[in-house]
């Protein structure tokens, strides 16, 4: 019996039957690979809908600022309870420590410009003066956290807001929540790069 001629007998048949399928799954639509994708879809838009749905909450970690080749860092606490937030962002550059108080529609800014009331649009062309860098500050609520402002939020964005391209990175799994939540997020728009890396998340019960 010649061995070789069946081998390769056994080789195209095999090696047509892959091609075939192959051909079924293209013609069809993946089915099993498309389901997996959808499951996938689903789950993420589940965990981005728990997170966006958190209101009280506490996250500490770095800044880092990235502008034609400066850089820049500082340390920062964020602590959000229902829509007011307290951002303490730590010796950045060497400017002391600023703390940062409001809402959607303004704030505080401790120690500077007499502790006047400005709004959100004002807080951030000033803190773009300081840091040199713009932060949005309604879209960082949720960023920070992994995940992007609710639809029904989009009209309340900061003007130039959807220009950022935001990336989330490094996930684990939160299990006082049940949540996914991402470590790195990289924030970058034209010659401006940010990333936060965050060390602690704490959630009140």
């Amino acid at each position: 019996m010649n061995y070789s001629i069946t081998r390769q007998k056994y080789f195209k048949k095999t090696t047509k039957t892959i091609i075939i399928f192959g051909v079924i799954y293209l013609c069809y639509g993946c089915t099993p690979l498309t389901h997996c994708h959808r499951d996938h879809a689903t789950a993420a838009l589940r965990n981005q809908t728990k997170i966006a749905k958190l209101n009280h909450w506490t996250v500490d970690g770095v800044l880092s600022f990235t502008q034609l080749k400066t850089r820049k860092i500082a340390r920062f606490q964020w602590t959000q309870r229902a829509d007011h937030y307290q951002i303490d962002i730590h010796s950045p550059l060497g400017l002391g420590n600023i703390k940062i108080t409001g809402d959607a529609r303004g704030g505080k800014i401790d120690g500077i410009n007499n502790n006047e009331y400005m709004t959100t649009t004002a807080m951030e062309e000033y803190l773009e003066k300081l840091l040199g860098c713009k932060l949005p500050l309604i879209n960082f609520r949720y960023w920070i956290l992994g995940t992007y402002p609710p639809i029904s939020q989009n009209a309340n964005l900061p003007k130039n807001s959807s220009n950022y391209q935001v990336k989330f990175d490094n996930y684990y799994h939160n299990r006082e929540k049940n949540i996914f939540l991402a470590m790195l997020i990289e924030i970058s728009q034209k010659n401006t790069l940010i990333k936060i890396k965050i060390t602690k998340h704490r959630f009140a019960t």
